[in-house]
């Protein structure tokens, strides 16, 4: 079971074709907040 939640994790993170552009600071850290909640609501869904 960790090992599907860590691939779902994984599939989610992968940079898609279009985000390669230069991002600022702020983008940077909004896109890491938002990645992080969303991997906290997988963890918990899951463990639900």
């Amino acid at each position: 079971m960790v090992n599907f939640i860590n691939e779902q994790k994984a599939a989610k993170t992968e940079p898609a074709g279009e985000q390669t552009q230069e991002l600022s600071p702020q983008q940077k850290a909004a896109r890491t907040r938002a990645r992080n909640k969303a991997k906290k609501e997988a963890a918990a869904k899951a463990a639900a």
